[in-house]
């Protein structure tokens, strides 16, 4: 045992040594070490540490400072801890937090976490220490302030009993300083504190201390907190300091932070106001919102900015008559967040500034005024621009190769895109009608249709989560008429066949819970379906099985296993008997919507998103043709479009929609076709060559009956049948037609043949159709057939 022990000892020495000259990588490694031989032998590495720093004072500050990263961490490991280390480091701590050396404010701070640590184990020693140096009446070093300002953010640091004992302690050293004020020095150095430059983006900064000082104040004397900031927000130096950016001397530096120091001050004023805090709130905001437009723009402004907003914001949700309480502000906040998302750059997530600033736009949906609707579609615009159009994760976490402690990206990522999920459901929450989720829906049509995989993702991903959140909820007003419906099928139809299969499935669940959501907007039952192959649709566990294919999510399921229960069928059917399943739920009208935007489609630039919108018209043609109205008006669109579709496969579906409306619409269709042309009774030729010759073609294979062929007759001079070998097949006339017979369409009563009186009118040309109703010659091409 014992040899044991000073073996460990030993290898505890020569990481400790090793630490002066190891690069950051390895330092974590032996710090990692160090805390595992802590879990099984706390005594010993403490002794170890403690021997090594008592006997070798003789090594350099940055070799001392990562002994103090390795001792803060050690600390943390064990519950308890023995009173010696507990009394013999925190000398060491207080000894070196106010030493100077060439890391200048590094060092101390790594000295000021080992007592932080401490605090956990030893509260009643520390509070004691902080106690006496804050109320010396010389002002407190840099490092103390450091400490309140870390003690007062994280309050995971103190155990819950030792919580309100420091907030006790807080409220006492504020009121025993104020006199302090009226002495000169300790005034000027608060000034100065007040004012110094921030050396590092830190969470944790003195600023925070003083401005938790302010906002202590204010419990008790809210007038009198507000009277100084404005007092010291008049001052030469500040008025000075705003809008110059051109600081040059250190002096000048120090009032460069200024505004972030002040805008704290009145977020911790209003978090500390409570109840108070409401004829207030306009007159805080305004000075907030002034002090980040007109101070020095950079991360530190940017954070302390959403920090305060959000401790403002958190205060008036407290306060129970902030519901019926106008806020005069809110546009000018909007704004100000707005620029925030508009400049941060595009290309990288290092930070959560995007997620602060979206997480306070979802907390300004319960106040009054409601947002604007212009202002709200400008802000989605920017927000979905500002997430949607970021690069890959991979290419993220690209940008944060060289930190020595990179950001979580995948973290910050994920919890981007839930601010922004979290909004949509705020707003729809808010304002629960159709139109509001139409409104929320055109914004996002635009990424829907985006040419990039990855934008196509994150923009189904929301609509998925909000067609999920509104099902769960059922919060829509069920009396409102749902906007189109149409639209919103087609663009998730056409999305269920996109070539990514994250797209593919996020559609089909998108899909499944809108289903959901229309049965029940509709007060119908969600019929019983028959399967006639059930064991084509996949099964629970192979669609829970099944990963994403590509781009931001890893490793992440499909479909929720949750999700796989007999009433939930339209979860495991194909897109096409989805689709097909929702059509029949829809009204005529709604099935216009939905033609109509699968054409607009086919104009896309992307390929890709041209053949499925072919397809998807294609689908909702041939179930529901038949009862279509405007036919004409959708052939000539279709004809529109198929001059730019440069795939073929594309342009022969899109032809084939055409055959399929042509079964039921022959005289609306051929008509809408001769109207692209000159005047039949000019040039009938030139008119033809005019009329698509596939179209033509396809009309020869179908099965033609009486009614459509002498509506056909009605606008087609027989002359174009001719010239365009137009055969109907199963229109054949017993007997031919001759040059010598004038075409007299009649129907015939009982066996519906073509009785042809004989006359004399050699204007008609011949038209030599064999016996079994095929034109002489004539070759029905195989790409006219169905």
């Amino acid at each position: 045992m014992f040899m044991e022990e000073a073996y460990n000892s030993a290898i505890c020495f020569k990481m400790l040594r090793d630490t002066g000259t190891l690069d950051p990588l390895q330092i974590k490694y032996i710090t990692k070490k160090m805390k595992k031989m802590a879990q099984r032998s706390p005594s010993m590495v403490m002794e170890s540490i403690h021997d090594y720093f008592k006997d070798n004072p003789e090594i350099s500050s940055r070799h001392r400072f990562r002994l103090f990263q390795v001792l803060q961490a050690v600390i943390g490991v064990p519950d308890v801890l023995e009173e010696k280390w507990q009394r013999d480091f925190m000398q060491l701590a207080l000894e070196h937090m106010t030493k100077s050396t060439e890391l200048d404010d590094i060092y101390q701070d790594a000295a000021s976490n080992v007592l932080l640590a401490l605090c956990w184990h030893s509260w009643p020693a520390v509070a004691k220490h902080l106690e006496t140096e804050l109320l010396t009446g010389v002002f407190p070093h840099r490092s103390l302030l450091y400490v309140m300002g870390i003690l007062s953010s994280r309050e995971e640091l103190l155990k819950k009993e030792d919580r309100e004992s420091w907030k006790d302690l807080l409220s006492e050293i504020a009121r025993k300083s104020v006199p302090f004020l009226n002495t000169d020095v300790w005034s000027k150095e608060l000034l100065w504190t007040l004012t110094k430059s921030v050396k590092t983006h830190q969470e944790h900064t003195p600023e925070k201390g003083i401005a938790l000082t302010v906002g202590l104040a204010a419990v008790r004397h809210l007038d009198d907190a507000w009277a100084v900031l404005e007092q010291f927000g008049r001052s030469t130096p500040i008025k000075w300091s705003l809008q110059n950016f051109s600081l040059k001397s250190l002096e000048d530096l120090r009032w460069k932070w200024a505004g972030s120091t002040i805008i704290l001050s009145y977020g911790q004023m209003a978090a500390k106001a409570k109840s108070h805090i409401l004829p207030w709130v306009d007159n805080i905001l305004s000075r907030m919102i002034f002090y980040f437009r007109f101070s020095s723009w950079d991360e530190i402004l940017k954070q302390s900015f959403l920090t305060a907003i959000m401790m403002l914001i958190g205060a008036i949700s407290r306060n129970e008559g902030a519901h019926s309480y106008e806020f005069s502000q809110t546009s000018e906040l909007l704004e100000c967040l707005m620029i925030l998302m508009e400049k941060e750059p595009q290309d990288t997530l290092l930070t959560s500034i995007r997620q602060q600033a979206i997480h306070i736009v979802s907390r300004l949906c319960a106040l009054r005024p409601p947002i604007d609707v212009d202002k709200k579609s400008r802000l989605l615009s920017i927000c979905f621009c500002s997430v949607f159009a970021l690069p890959l994760l991979d290419a993220l976490e690209k940008h944060t190769c060289l930190f020595l402690e990179p950001p979580n990206i995948q973290g910050l990522y994920n919890q981007t895109m839930e601010a922004v999920d979290h909004m949509l459901q705020c707003f729809m929450m808010q304002n629960p009608t159709t139109n509001e989720l139409y409104f929320l829906l055109s914004h996002l049509y635009v990424w829907l249709s985006s040419e990039k995989i990855h934008e196509r993702q994150r923009a189904v991903h929301r609509c998925t989560t909000l067609f999920k959140f509104l099902n769960h909820k059922r919060c829509l007003n069920t009396k409102e008429t749902f906007r189109r419906v149409g639209q919103l099928v087609a663009m998730l139809g056409i999305l269920c066949q996109d070539a990514d299969r994250t797209v593919q499935c996020f559609s089909l669940e998108a899909m499944g819970h809108f289903y959901q959501l229309l049965i029940h907007w509709r007060a119908e039952e969600i019929p019983e379906l028959e399967r006639e192959n059930p064991q084509e649709f996949p099964q629970p566990d192979a669609v829970g099985a099944a990963l994403w294919s590509s781009g931001d999510h890893r490793g992440t399921l499909l479909i929720p296993r949750d999700m796989a229960s007999k009433s939930d069928n339209i979860f495991f059917m194909s897109s096409n008997q989805a689709i097909k399943e929702i059509m029949n739920h829809l009204s005529m009208a709604e099935l216009t919507d939905l033609i109509w935007t699968a054409i607009d489609g086919l104009g896309s630039t992307s390929n890709s998103w041209v053949q499925a919108a072919a397809n998807m018209l294609f689908l909702v043609i041939q179930e529901h043709g038949g009862n279509l109205t405007t036919v004409g008006k959708m052939g000539q669109a279709i004809h529109h479009h198929l001059c730019a579709i440069q795939m073929p496969q594309a342009k022969d579906s899109a032809l084939r929609v055409i055959t399929l409306l042509a079964r039921n619409h022959i005289p609306e269709l051929v008509a809408a076709f001769l109207d692209f042309s000159t005047p039949l009774d000019s040039r009938p030729v030139a008119t033809l060559q005019k009329i698509p010759r596939i179209f033509c073609a396809n009309l020869a294979s179908i099965s033609w009956d009486w009614g459509d062929f002498q509506g056909a007759l009605e606008v087609i001079p027989l002359d174009i049948f001719e010239t365009t070998q137009l055969c109907p097949s199963s229109l054949a006339p017993k007997e031919p037609f001759s040059p010598n017979t004038k075409a007299q369409r009649t129907l015939g009563q009982d066996s519906g043949d073509i009785t042809i009186p004989s006359q004399d009118n050699s204007y008609l040309p011949s038209l030599p159709w064999t016996s079994d109703g095929c034109r002489n010659g004539a070759q029905i091409p195989d790409s006219a057939m169905i």
